[in-house]
């Protein structure tokens, strides 16, 4: 394993690991992994269906305002197994079938074991979607999209940084062929051009982190696929003015194993994720680059109040509303995912 990372060079970058430990040919990403109880982590749409269902009612009124038009792409960006997206489109069936009908779909996926689970997922409208693993394979016959994406960037490849005495220094990586270790070098001239692109203040002696270049990445492609684009991202994180999210000192990036938490980056490795806290303020800043403006930046308790969700929750019948219950609760309270969440809003 450690041959194959360090066949090129005896000394990484952080990033170069991440991408590694997920995205590599073994990684924790390329795997049939599984999201919820069972798995490492939850997330949202593995909690309840009403959240995939209030998306929807979100989307149809930006739908009905902003894309006017006969046919309108929908893309979900790193769908897993597909849950979320099917949710999206019941709700259009259940209440807005003139939108479903002018649909073409597109789940991006890169993890190809992850492909028979979207399509048994998604099996009732296999004639409607497109399953694709990259943004730059999409073919799409209209130029205005919906994009949404859910947990996208807090798994991408990020550095771990941190100033000293003013002077920047990135975490990287080598070994003795049986361990791991880290160690802190002098940031290298990338990184240092990246930090000062964005007006973002830094906190001595505290660790931040820096997304890696799949962040720009996904904005660049989507400019290039489409000309009118409404882009909702929900995911973990807040907004700072600091690179530095937390009063924590060694940062937000941790690991998730069977819903346990740590710090040990270089323990499981292929078997855990390893994640950080989005920046929103520097995710919007990276995508006013490439042509998006922020319409909203709300906490997902807030969002999805605001879209209805009690009403959907109301519209069950009395035995399905006793599990939706506390399934409700997880999605909306403050201590489980109500306000750990956030939801921006972007387009161009």
């Amino acid at each position: 394993m450690f041959k194959t990372l360090f066949a090129e060079k005896d000394v990484i970058s952080f990033s170069d690991f991440v991408r590694y430990a997920l995205y590599g040919p073994n990684g924790y990403y390329k795997k049939n992994f599984t999201i919820g109880p069972e798995g490492d982590f939850y997330t949202s749409p593995s909690v309840s269906k009403l959240f995939g269902k209030t998306i929807g009612y979100f989307f149809s009124k930006i739908i009905l305002e902003k894309f006017p038009k006969d046919k309108i792409s929908i893309v979900e960006i790193g769908s897993n197994n597909g849950e979320l997206i099917k949710n999206v489109l019941d709700f259009f069936v259940g209440y807005h079938l003139d939108i479903h009908e002018r649909l073409e779909v597109f789940v991006v996926e890169a993890n190809l074991s992850a492909k028979n689970k979207i399509i048994n997922n998604l099996a009732s409208y296999k004639d409607q979607i497109t399953i694709v693993p990259s943004i730059s394979k999409i073919k799409s016959r209209t130029k205005e999209s919906i994009i949404l994406c859910n947990e996208l960037f807090d798994a991408l490849p990020f550095d771990r940084c941190v100033s000293r005495n003013n002077k920047f220094f990135q975490t990287n990586i080598f070994t003795d062929k049986k361990n791991i270790f880290e160690r802190q070098d002098k940031a290298d001239k990338n990184l240092i051009k990246f930090m000062k692109r964005f007006n973002l203040k830094i906190r001595e002696n505290f660790f931040f982190e820096i997304p890696s270049f799949e962040y720009e990445q996904i904005f660049k492609d989507l400019s290039e696929k489409f000309d009118k684009m409404f882009f909702l991202i929900s995911d973990y994180g807040d907004k700072s003015d600091y690179f530095n999210l937390s009063s924590d000192p060694f940062g937000t990036a941790r690991c998730f194993y069977n819903h346990q938490v740590s710090r040990n980056f270089y323990k499981n490795i292929f078997n855990q994720d390893i994640t950080h806290d989005v920046n929103f303020s520097l995710l919007t800043k990276i995508a006013f680059n490439y042509g998006f403006n922020e319409v909203d930046f709300v906490s997902q308790n807030r969002f999805l109040l605001d879209n209805n969700i009690l009403d959907i929750y109301e519209n069950f019948d009395s035995l399905e509303k006793i599990e939706l219950t506390q399934q409700l609760k997880k999605l909306v309270l403050p201590n489980f995912l109500g306000e750990k969440f956030k939801f921006l809003s972007l387009r161009n």
